[in-house]
């Protein structure tokens, strides 16, 4: 006879919320939080743009893909992602050392401290058994929901240099992965997609320069996918454009993701379209 399963879950409303329990070493560079225990159990709830995230769109009332096209933008995620980044050394030896992605890191976040896997790409959160957890969750998804309308919710979209209503899934997945990628870097100050200019607009950090780059011949990209109904043509333009900001933001050696996602090389025959930076 088959084991049947029988578990408890979290839920948003009535929306299951999709959940990891894991048990993991936790460390405390802040010195914010009272560890006793070398390791944590937890259930890792992820924020990151892909995947299904019907049950927080509907959660907190948001029309279907506006994460997708707007997580970037919120201000608590950007808190959060910084923290991790700063606390991860640049310089020296101790930056050739292992970066503990698979542990979890206390951070003191608008005066709360919670626990979040230590990877400065997206932010997911540990939520701990208990009442505790639940109330750290609760205040977790009330502060993001604050944010969401602060950013003026779907009309906002083209405000905050997101695709509009009305672009395709597939291109609004190519420009969350592309802000993603560029917010990951640590002399990113802001990364935005502007979708009249075909462009993306970065500013960097060190010194508040602005650059843009194209995506040059986007359009005709798109066709050609529409009509071979392949994605190849429209992806590789992103990844030009990505691999020429990340060159304008310049080394990033300690980046979390260096190498795991690494833009596609542009080939010969693709050598004129390949992107720029323009005029801000």
């Amino acid at each position: 006879m088959a084991v049947l399963e029988v578990a408890r879950r979290l839920c948003l409303g009535e929306h299951a919320v999709p959940m990891e329990r894991v048990s993991l070493p936790c460390v405390d560079p802040y010195n914010c939080a009272t560890m006793t225990d070398e390791f944590v159990v937890v259930s890792l709830v992820n924020f990151k743009a892909s995947g299904n995230k019907r049950w927080l769109e509907q959660g907190l009332h948001l029309p279907s893909k506006w994460w997708l096209r707007n997580h970037a933008t919120l201000p608590i995620l950007q808190e959060i992602l910084e923290l991790i980044r700063s606390q991860k050394p640049k310089t020296g030896g101790q930056s050739r050392l292992p970066r503990n992605h698979q542990s979890m890191i206390a951070l003191k976040v608008r005066g709360r401290i919670l626990l979040f896997q230590n990877d400065s790409r997206c932010v997911i959160l540990g939520v701990l058994d208990g009442d505790e957890g639940l109330a750290d969750f609760r205040w977790f998804l009330e502060e993001l929901s604050k944010d969401s309308k602060d950013a003026g919710g779907p009309a906002a979209a083209g405000d905050v240099g997101e695709p509009a209503e009305s672009e395709s899934d597939e291109l609004a997945t190519f420009v969350s992965g592309a802000l993603e990628t560029l917010h990951a870097h640590h002399g990113c100050l802001r990364a935005t997609y502007l979708p009249s200019r075909l462009g993306i607009r970065v500013v960097r950090k060190e010194d508040k320069a602005v650059s843009e780059f194209r995506l040059k011949n986007l359009k005709r990209k798109r066709a050609e996918s529409a009509d071979h109904d392949n994605q190849e043509p429209v992806k590789r333009q992103f990844d030009l454009a990505v691999s020429a900001a990340l060159e304008f933001l310049g080394s990033d050696e300690h980046a979390d993701n260096a190498g795991s996602e690494a833009p596609e090389a542009p080939e010969a025959p693709e050598a004129p379209d390949a992107p720029g930076p323009a005029a801000p």
